[in-house]
C-alpha cells in the first residue's frame, strides 16, 4: 500500500525531519547551472466529501480522506517514526499536516499530521488502537524518554465506503500525555485511528494534533471521511511547470 515517495519524513520526538530525496542527474556528470524547469508529475484529483474541505487521495485515487483547508495535503510523501521504547513503529503514506514550520527550533516540523497504513492485525479495533499507540509515542516522545501516555476514549462502530459496498470499522481517539524536554513540546495532543479489517490484514487511517491545533471533533471528521474512490469519480490533473 505505501507509495513511493517524493520525500520521506522521519520523526524524532515532537518534530518530524523532512529529507527530500535529491533530483537531476545522476550519471556522474556536471550540471550546467541556470535556470532549470520542473515539470510536476500527473496528479489523481478526487472531490471531497465535507463542505469546504480538500481531499488527499493515496494509491492512483483509490482511497482518499479530507482535511480542513487549514492542512496541507501531501499525497506524495511518507512520514513516520522508528520503532523506539513502547512502540513498534510506524509508516504512514498519503500524508496531509497542518502547521508546517511552527517551530521556530525546527522549520520543518507541524503541529498535525495524517496517513494511512496497514496492520498486520486482522481485527479492526485492535489494529485502530495499535496505529494510535505507535504514533502517540513515536511523535511524542522525546529521545531518552519514558513512552508517551495514550489514553484511550471509547471505540466507536464506523461504517466506510470501499469498492463500491459499505463495510463496517472500527474508530478510536486518545489523549496523548507527552514525555520529555525538547523544543515545541505540546502540553497535551490527540492520536485518533480508523481502521477496516480486510483477509488477514487492516488498512487504518491516522490522525494527529497537538493540543489546541485542531479539536476533537475536526479530528474525527478527518478520520471518518476515509473511503474507497470509484474510477468513475477520479481526474488527472498536470499542475504548470515552474521555473528557478
Amino acid at each position: 500500500m505505501l507509495l513511493l515517495p517524493l520525500a520521506v519524513v522521519v520523526g524524532a520526538g515532537y518534530g518530524l525531519v523532512r529529507a527530500v530525496l535529491p533530483a537531476g542527474d545522476s550519471s556522474g556528470h556536471s550540471v550546467p547551472r541556470g535556470p532549470v524547469t520542473d515539470q510536476p508529475s500527473p496528479r489523481v484529483v478526487v472531490p471531497p466529501v465535507v463542505a469546504g474541505w480538500q481531499s488527499v487521495a493515496g494509491r492512483d485515487g483509490a482511497y482518499a480522506y479530507d482535511v480542513p483547508p487549514s492542512w496541507t495535503p501531501e499525497p506524495r510523501v511518507v512520514h513516520g517514526w522508528e520503532p523506539g521504547v513502547g512502540s513498534a513503529g510506524v509508516t504512514l503514506a498519503a500524508s496531509a499536516f497542518l502547521g508546517e514550520g511552527s517551530c521556530p527550533a525546527n522549520e520543518v516540523t507541524s503541529r498535525g499530521g495524517a496517513g494511512v497504513t496497514s496492520s498486520e492485525l486482522p481485527d479492526a479495533e485492535a489494529a485502530a488502537r495499535q496505529t494510535v499507540t505507535e504514533v502517540g509515542v513515536g511523535a511524542y516522545t522525546a529521545d531518552g524518554a519514558p513512552p508517551a501516555r495514550v489514553a484511550f476514549g471509547p471505540v466507536e462502530p464506523v461504517s466506510v465506503s470501499l469498492s463500491g459496498k459499505t463495510v463496517p470499522g472500527r474508530l478510536v481517539v486518545a489523549d496523548v500525555q507527552p514525555s520529555g524536554d525538547g523544543p515545541c513540546r505540546p502540553a497535551h495532543a490527540l492520536v485518533g485511528a480508523v481502521a477496516v479489517a480486510g483477509g488477514s490484514r487492516s488498512v487504518v487511517l491516522a490522525a494527529y494534533a497537538d493540543e489546541g491545533s485542531a479539536p476533537r471533533d475536526e479530528l474525527t471528521r478527518i478520520l471518518r471521511s476515509y473511503r474507497g474512490v470509484p474510477a468513475a469519480d477520479r481526474s488527472t490533473t498536470t499542475p504548470p511547470p515552474t521555473t528557478r
